[in-house]
């Protein structure tokens, strides 16, 4: 099987094609983002999906960022774009509003794998970025969240893909080492990482570090940060990030400052929860890595010098400033992951090829191992000899590795992506497909944006949950959510409300089915959520109905 793979992906030159391998890839990512059933974080539909939604069928719910212009429209745009040739084409049925976007984002932790791989094969060699392939593919996180309309997760694909082609720059052509600088390359990796920023304001901090680095260490530095560095990045941000959100908020913004102002200035952020600044050290990161931790860290100790700067200038670093601010998010670091993943899979290269090798050739040669070990270090990065043996190596490790995927990854992947929190989804997909006459508004009492909307409903019926804005400037601030929570049972005899369904959690259900029934209301369906309770998200999902 796995030999048949191989004549398919590799050509005539022993080199994988890039364009056969996405094939596979976008398969795997396909199935994986249809295997999605759960609710990780508003954001994944609350700053991509209802927004494209709103702006392609006119009707739908925006948060408050987007009445404050604190947000660009690039990274709904990609949504925007095949939401709006369903519109054109008249088939824009509920599925299909709910597929398209899934396929587009699959696409995209597609292409993340796909330049993992092909970063991985610069630094290293063609082995080596099989196995830091294998690593990404495996890793539970990755299986959970990058599959997600999340900007972090295209964020992530578009810092990997800038990474690929400033060090192809940096490194020559070919990925040798003579000093040789392809300028298309550099200046392709430039636009890449401002896309990047304008999707994440944030990812300034990674290339403000590579910037700085690619200015000192080549020979015309004023040239290169002149010429190429902030032309480039400045003409991509000003061209589409400006461009785009004139067309959306329909005047001229710097959606860039305005985040930067809210969030990072006036501690904005913070409103949705903080940590202690070692969090992502001490939680987030073994959180993320998961089974896979160790062998990162044997991969981060055993890095050489390469792989050793973009760890310290993508991972390091952002995690040191990101630490800084109170508010703090496992998603946030998802652009660090393929990295890590290179490490990890030099980390397991090492376990599966050079170890045994270096254990045979000990076994003959007694003292020798002592050379032939520093002989291995020091020739780190050049190519595997002996294309057989390595390839049944190679085949074996992939067993190994799919025994741990099934044993340690798969159970979290699984967990998390089908059964964790998904009551909600299950509730607004009730809602979906009950096209009843008797169904005439819906309101959530939940915490704020517990579920999707408009984007997932796909008609336009009247929808409300509680609002839950931050302290704006100039403006009194009012948490209806906390509200809510602070005393269910006032707050619904001073709130009046016609809907004639209401979605809430179980402990609410409990508290309110005195009142409910009193007003006439009773359950029709609940659907389980999760094991783990979170905050006031725990218990069944009860739908009650206005008899």
């Amino acid at each position: 099987m796995l030999s048949r793979w191989n004549r398919l992906l590799v050509q005539k030159d022993g080199q994988i094609s890039l364009l056969r391998l996405f094939v596979p890839l976008l398969l795997f990512r396909v199935l994986n983002a249809l295997l999605i059933r759960t609710f990780f974080n508003p954001d994944e539909y609350w700053q991509s999906l209802e927004v494209a939604h709103h702006a392609v069928f006119g009707y739908g719910s925006l948060t408050w960022e987007w009445e404050e212009e604190l947000r660009g429209f690039l990274h709904p745009f990609l949504f925007a774009v095949p939401l709006q040739i369903l519109r054109w084409f008249g088939c824009a049925t509920p599925f299909l509003k709910i597929l398209l976007p899934k396929l587009v984002q699959a696409a995209v932790a597609a292409l993340t794998d796909l330049y993992v791989f092909a970063l991985a094969r610069l630094l290293h060699s063609q082995p080596q970025a099989l196995y830091a392939l294998l690593c990404h593919l495996c890793l539970w996180f990755n299986s959970y969240c990058l599959v997600r309309t999340f900007s972090n997760s295209l964020e992530s694909c578009l810092v990997v893909m800038a990474l690929f082609f400033l060090w192809r720059a940096r490194l020559g052509m070919g990925g040798s080492r003579t000093g040789n600088v392809s300028l298309n390359d550099q200046r392709c990796g430039w636009a890449l990482a401002a896309l990047s920023i304008a999707v994440r304001p944030t990812a300034a901090l990674v290339w403000v570090a590579v910037g700085l680095h690619f200015v000192l260490t080549t020979q015309r530095p004023f040239r290169s940060l002149f010429c190429d560095v902030l032309p480039v990045g400045l003409a991509v941000t000003l061209v589409v990030s400006l461009l785009l959100d004139r067309l959306y908020y329909g005047r001229f913004t710097v959606v860039l400052w305005n985040f930067i102002r809210f969030n990072v200035v006036g501690s904005g952020g913070s409103f949705y929860g903080t940590h202690r600044w070692h969090w992502y050290l001490s939680n987030a990161l073994p959180q993320i890595l998961g089974p896979l931790l160790p062998l990162t860290i044997v991969g981060v100790y055993r890095s050489d010098h390469e792989l050793s700067r973009l760890l310290i200038l993508t991972v390091l670093w952002p995690t040191v400033v990101y630490s800084v601010f109170a508010h703090k998010e496992l998603r946030f670091l998802l652009p660090c992951v393929p990295v890590l993943m290179i490490a990890c899979g030099s980390a397991l290269h090492y376990v599966c090829v050079q170890w045994p090798r270096l254990r045979g050739h000990s076994e003959g040669q007694g003292s020798a191992v002592v050379r032939i070990r520093h002989h291995s270090v020091k020739q780190g990065r050049q190519k595997d000899r002996g294309p057989t043996s390595s390839r049944s190596t190679f085949h074996r490790a992939v067993l190994s590795l799919v025994v741990l995927q099934l044993v340690l990854n798969a159970p979290l992947a699984l967990y998390f992506g089908v059964y964790h929190q998904r009551g909600v989804i299950d509730a607004i997909d009730w809602v979906r497909v009950h096209t009843d006459p008797a169904l005439h508004s819906v309101f959530f009492f939940m915490p704020c944006h517990s579920t999707p909307l408009y984007s997932h409903v796909g008609r336009p019926i009247p929808m409300k949950f509680l609002e839950c804005r931050p302290p704006l400037p100039g403006r009194i601030h009012y948490d209806e959510a906390d509200h809510f929570f602070d005393d269910p049972v006032a707050f619904i005899e001073h709130a009046p409300f016609t809907a004639t369904h209401l979605v809430m959690f179980e402990p609410t259900a409990q508290t309110l089915a005195a009142l409910l029934s009193a007003r006439g209301y009773s359950e029709i369906v609940r659907f389980w959520h999760t094991w783990t309770p979170t905050d006031h998200r725990h218990g069944d999902v009860v739908i009650f109905v206005k008899e």
